[in-house]
């Protein structure tokens, strides 16, 4: 049997990175069932995780691994065209692409991985799509594993009952990286590119840890600050203080972060928590869903809102907003996109806003749609 050095797993990741990869191993030498669902927040090292350990099985001569992006490939004809083509080099028409792939993994010598990244774009646009991958590992045994990574938590409950056979995917959650781990990456990430303020450090890692856990919100707090020297500065910003800076340089250290850095540090965090919202265009739909999820939430004591009560309050906005009918199906839709984005929360099928207000007003980005909105009694 070919072997591969093992990979080399992210910090704070050891325990997920070693399972996976030891699950596949032991499926190759034995030829068994191998089906996983890999979930997490954004942020937490999932698909970093994955990229790696796929690089590594890539170098084995007794498995062939391949990795799709399911937001690229959400429609059965691209995901077929996909899989045909890196299996066998070609396409086939969307009537004959499902036959012809299952002939080819049922004659396979040897094991396929695939690694379905953003798998859970795929319940929100062709869940049927979903459970005929998930079945793959059952109809060929030893011959297909399938490894999905979504956001999504409890995907897997919602769609075992539809899944042939008793087998189940081994689920695998990655969880929030905690305020120490956030330290330690930023730390060991930044070391190199200037002089790190551990006290700042700790303001931020325990900042992140307490909103979403996303290292990669605090890395980037983190280089803003080493760009604009904020945690090396004082309160006075005055250029001529040169000689009282270098005097300051020389006295000890000490844990305390200064104020001006206090400012600086959060002015960072809430521009950080803006980005991804702000660097991501919304649909006008999942735009005005979200929109009806900020008044609402406004609105209730308790901002867990129901499908049923999103449905009822588009169909008032709708014509207002001269907007395009919304079914409940594009409603799922809309509710998908904007929970695989982080901007919604859902449990036990109520949602809630997964950012604050002030997020959400800069994700809609739209004053004339929130001010309309907000005049209706929904």
């Amino acid at each position: 049997m070919s072997k591969a050095s093992k990979p080399k797993p992210l910090a704070a990741r050891e325990k997920e990175t070693a399972q996976i990869y030891d699950a596949v191993c032991y499926a190759i030498k034995h030829q068994s069932f191998c089906s996983m669902y890999i979930s997490g927040k954004p942020g937490t090292g999932k698909s970093a995780t994955m990229d790696i350990i796929a690089e590594s099985l890539s170098k084995r001569k007794d498995i062939d691994v391949f990795t799709i992006n399911c937001v690229s490939s959400h429609t059965k004809t691209a995901l077929y065209n996909v899989i045909s083509m890196k299996c066998m080099n070609t396409t086939f028409h969307c009537s004959q692409a499902l036959k012809n792939i299952e002939i080819h993994f049922k004659e396979r010598n040897k094991p396929l991985l695939l690694v379905l990244d953003e798998i859970d774009y795929l319940h929100g646009h062709n869940p049927l799509l979903l459970y005929i991958i998930y079945d793959w590992p059952t109809l060929f045994k030893g011959k297909v594993f399938v490894i999905g990574v979504a956001n999504t938590l409890d995907l897997t409950h919602r769609m075992l009952p539809k899944l042939k056979g008793n087998e189940a995917p081994l689920t695998i959650n990655f969880m929030p990286y905690t305020s120490n781990e956030i330290a330690m990456i930023i730390n060991n990430t930044l070391i190199k590119e200037g002089d790190l303020d551990q006290a700042a450090i700790q303001l931020c890692s325990k900042r992140i840890a307490a909103q979403t856990g996303d290292v990669r919100s605090a890395l980037t707090t983190a280089r803003q600050c080493l760009r604009s020297g904020n945690v090396d500065s004082d309160e006075d910003n005055d250029e001529d203080n040169d000689e009282e800076n270098e005097i300051v340089k020389d006295e000890p250290k000490t844990p305390a972060v200064k104020k001006s850095a206090y400012a600086k540090i959060f002015a960072n965090l809430n521009s950080v928590s803006a980005s991804p919202i702000v660097r991501t265009k919304i649909p006008n739909q999942p735009k005005i869903i979200m929109a009806i999820i900020l008044k609402l939430s406004l609105k209730l004591k308790t901002p867990a809102i129901t499908e049923a009560m999103l449905a009822k309050a588009y169909e008032k906005v709708q014509p207002i907003l001269k907007a395009a009918p919304c079914n409940r199906f594009e409603i799922k839709d809309a509710l998908s996109l904007l929970e695989s984005q982080s901007y919604i929360r859902v449990k036990n099928g109520k949602y809630t806003l997964g950012v604050d207000a002030g997020a959400a007003l800069k994700a809609i980005a739209d004053h004339q749609m929130i001010s309309e909105i907000e005049k209706l009694n929904i």
